[in-house]
């Protein structure tokens, strides 16, 4: 049931905030060959867990199972000296410090150039995906202003956000205040899909009868991505220990998130007809969450539990599967709202 207030509202707003994006994410497309390689993947509380073939630091001498301790002189527990560190040079030379065998030894590399596979796994697969949800979004919210397109859109600029690649900020206050935004607005994102997700075709009676609920679900996800906004802004110095602590528990909610919506989805599903599934569009909802995003509940549920692992095989390239969420909402909403239509006329 929609509700009594103007849904078409904010069409100026989430216009204005596309276009933003848009050009925010051109801005980081042009800078992706920018960005050095160096080759290895850390765990939370700083443990070496990959080297990747002919990388910069397999030829320096890194080990999987090494600790880290320093990078280019700064500590790794220091959220300040990650951003004072920047984005160097591709060719300019870089150390890192590790502890093995409970010896401390110092590595030096030179900063290479990101492999056109990795370029392709990353950046670019972000700027399809981000684009996708970015321009679907919009419009099918501009095709037909309702409560659910208006939530879709909502939803759909900020995961644009999250994709799309980030330009390079020189200054390190700024680079503070929109990682701070950008965590921040994770956790709302978080909220706002399980909302959709128990909001679709219609409001679940376990939502409409428990306002706590409602309330619970914007206030957990956020209240993690407001902590880790804290941290980027105020840069305080975290032990490996407790930015173990921090990133699992991150993870177990922000997985359970991601779960809880697409089970959401999946139990609609069940209790529903085949022609109840098929004109409500909640076949295509189902399919592009558990194509696009099961992938990423699996790898971020993996190092959850298991912090000290390396990837799983091929997992680096997992993530353009989720080119399918934007398209399977965009394309449930549409055959959603053609059959209310429909049913009106």
């Amino acid at each position: 049931m929609e509700r009594t207030t103007d849904p078409g509202r904010h069409k100026t707003l989430y216009s204005i905030l596309a276009v933003v994006l848009l050009v925010w994410g051109v801005l980081g497309a042009r800078e992706i060959t920018q960005q050095p390689y160096t080759g290895y993947t850390l765990s939370a509380d700083n443990v070496v867990t990959q080297v990747r073939a002919g990388s910069p630091l397999e030829a320096a001498g890194l080990r999987v199972g090494d600790t880290v301790t320093e990078i280019d002189g700064g500590s790794v527990e220091s959220v300040a000296a990650f951003f004072e560190r920047g984005r160097p040079e591709i060719g300019s030379q870089g150390t890192v410090t590790v502890t093995r065998d409970g010896s401390e030894q110092t590595l030096t590399f030179a900063y290479g150039a990101q492999p056109t596979a990795d370029l392709v796994a990353t950046s670019g697969v972000g700027t399809v995906i981000g684009t996708a949800f970015l321009v679907l979004g919009l419009l099918v919210y501009l095709r037909r202003q309702t409560r659910l397109s208006s939530l879709l859109c909502a939803l759909s600029l900020m995961l644009a956000l999250v994709y799309l690649p980030a330009p390079f900020i020189a200054s390190i206050g700024l680079r503070k205040v929109v990682a701070a935004v950008v965590q921040l607005i994770i956790g709302v994102m978080l909220a706002t899909l399980l909302y959709y997700c128990l909001n679709f075709p219609r409001t679940r009676e376990l939502v409409a009868s428990r306002p706590w609920l409602r309330q619970a679900i914007f206030i957990i996800a956020p209240l993690v991505g407001l902590i880790f906004a804290l941290i980027n802004l105020t840069a305080p110095d975290i032990s490996a220990t407790n930015s173990m602590i921090l990133n699992s528990v991150a993870g177990l909610i922000y997985g359970a998130y991601l779960v809880l919506a697409i089970v959401g989805v999946i139990v609609s599903v069940a209790r529903s007809s085949a022609e109840e599934r098929r004109a409500g569009g909640l076949n295509l909802l189902m399919a592009g969450l558990v194509v696009g995003w099961g992938p990423l509940v699996i790898g971020l549920l993996y190092h959850t539990l298991a912090p000290h692992a390396g990837d799983l095989p091929g997992e680096r390239f997992w993530g353009i599967t989720a080119v399918a969420v934007p398209l399977g909402m965009a394309l449930a909403l549409m055959r959603l709202e053609s059959a209310r239509t429909t049913a009106k006329a």
